[in-house]
């Protein structure tokens, strides 16, 4: 990677008023919001591919979005930021190793990396594999109690870093049957109530549709499904929770607003989500875009197809604001 390559790539991503991860003490919070378009920022990650080089393969997250190319795999480690992955593109071969499961990466699926779990990402087939990447580093940082670690043989040698992975214990879905409906006995009061989880979108889809079809909607969110916790049947992390929504086609939502930011991904359809009401902003979104609502904003969204449904997933922070008895929403 060399210095003048790097500098050129970095110029492309502030030109489209985008960061990248390499860039973060340089990152300031946007002064509006604003939509992330997934056709400007898929030709940066495949120029971040090859300007970063196979060795920084973690390092490639642009605008909220990672990459690894065929053929690649990144090196195993940890920290104490939980993470979740809601997989955009790839062809189902790519997977993620956490704490031992290997974890197939299918668009639309969300895999869940709970704090100080061991993770890697391989990517056998002959597609990029690319998802949305969401961790609680904000909160984590601010309580000063961010953590890396590293296998030993990369401790003990850093040119070993694309060797150092994990074995593969456990096969895919492994979390999911032990911790479904029926699971071990030694299992049931878990002391441990976050572990490794992946939701996969051909289970979500069948929900959604099944939901709309019977007009179980809520007026401000339309057909509304959040992921829980297997363990608690609360929210999926401490620190973050994940909702999936459908639009059914022409659909318009009511306005409303609460506590906590939230930050959407487009799975598939064309709409416009509408924040204020004194001075309406419209944020228009289509396949694959990501955009955010800041907390305590008023918003609706309006799926502009009369023919096909619209479905956005979400990450907020929600569960933090109601740990501290600070969550409040309000309806128009």
């Amino acid at each position: 990677m060399s210095a003048d390559r790097l500098a050129a790539l970095n110029q492309k991503i502030l030109e489209k008023g985008l960061f990248a991860y390499w860039m973060r003490p340089e990152r300031r919070r946007p002064p509006d919001p604003r939509v992330t378009r997934w056709r400007e920022v898929y030709p940066l990650l495949l120029d971040a591919a090859e300007v970063m080089g196979l060795e920084q393969t973690e390092r490639r997250l642009v605008g909220g979005y990672q990459i690894v190319m065929p053929g690649e795999r990144a090196a195993a480690h940890r920290h104490t930021m939980s993470a979740m992955r809601f997989v955009v593109t790839g062809d189902g071969t790519a997977y993620t190793t956490c704490n031992g499961e290997q974890m197939f990466m299918e668009p639309g699926d969300l895999l869940v990396q709970p704090n100080w779990g061991w993770h890697d990402h391989s990517n056998p087939g002959s597609q990029p594999v690319i998802w949305m990447d969401m961790l609680d580093n904000a909160l984590v940082g601010l309580l000063e109690a961010e953590f890396w670690e590293f296998p030993p043989e990369r401790e003990r040698d850093p040119e070993r870093e694309r060797l150092a992975q994990q074995p593969l214990t456990h096969p895919d879905g492994y979390h999911n049957q032990f911790y479904g409906v029926t699971r071990p006995a030694r299992l049931v009061g878990s002391p441990n109530p976050w572990v490794p989880f992946a939701y996969k979108f051909r289970d979500t889809l069948p929900v959604l549709e099944r939901m709309a079809a019977e007009e179980e909607c809520d007026p401000h969110d339309g057909v509304l499904l959040e992921y829980t916790n297997p363990v608690t049947g609360g929210h999926t992390l401490p620190t973050m929770g994940a909702r999936i929504q459908l639009l059914r086609p022409g659909e318009a939502t009511r306005s409303h607003r609460h506590t906590g930011s939230v930050r959407y991904l487009v799975v598939q359809g064309q709409g416009v989500s509408t924040l204020d009401l004194d001075e309406p902003k419209a944020l228009d979104w289509e396949d694959h875009d990501q955009f955010t609502i800041p907390s305590w904003r008023w918003h609706q969204h309006r799926n502009r197809s009369t023919t096909a449904p619209a479905i956005l997933f979400s990450i907020g922070d929600f569960p933090i604001a109601e740990t501290f008895g600070l969550y409040r929403e309000e309806k128009a």
